[in-house]
């Protein structure tokens, strides 16, 4: 899926940057009034009821020697703000977290060592939880562990916002 660059946001809910672990890379998150608004973000124009983006990144080799340039931003994520549930959210940051693993050189599949690749990347928050230097598999499933709880909860705390308004604008009808 790709997005376009230049949205058309009369119909954007809410929009936050999510930083996995308190990584310097984030995705944007895109809460949207409705599907036809969200699925206007991108010009594939598949039908689906969330979608991820990617940001391209860099790698030079130069003889031995692979040097990576990865931007702080990585992506977008975009939701439909009454057209989500626990199962899109981890599917859709699933998508970011396998991007954002192997543009950062990560690799998943390798259970046995971490090899010390990510440690200034975390922040000390995450590191002071840790007994040993994680394998590439345990910080990848912290990284989707944390990206998806921390999309689930904005997602829930705007619709939740939204009622409000919403109950708000009834009362205001009923007694005006």
């Amino acid at each position: 899926m790709s997005c376009l660059k230049n949205k058309d946001t009369s119909k954007l809910i809410a929009k936050k940057r999510i930083y996995p672990l308190g990584m310097r890379w984030f995705y944007t998150l895109y809460v949207w009034e409705d599907k036809k608004s969200m699925l206007a973000a991108s010009d594939d124009g598949v039908l689906c009821d969330a979608f991820c983006c990617h940001s391209p990144w860099r790698e030079s080799i130069s003889g031995a020697f692979r040097t990576r340039f990865v931007p702080p931003f990585r992506g977008e994520l975009h939701f439909s703000v009454h057209n989500w549930n626990m199962e899109v959210v981890s599917h859709e940051c699933s998508h970011a977290s396998i991007a954002l693993s192997h543009q950062i050189g990560l690799s998943p599949h390798n259970i046995f060592s971490g090899e010390g690749r990510l440690s200034e990347c975390l922040s000390c928050e995450l590191l002071d939880k840790l007994v040993s230097e994680p394998t590439d598999e345990e910080l990848f499933c912290y990284i989707l562990g944390d990206m998806t709880q921390k999309v689930y909860r904005f997602l829930w705390k705007t619709q939740m916002n939204l009622l409000k308004i919403i109950e708000l604008e009834d009362k205001e009808l009923l007694n005006g």
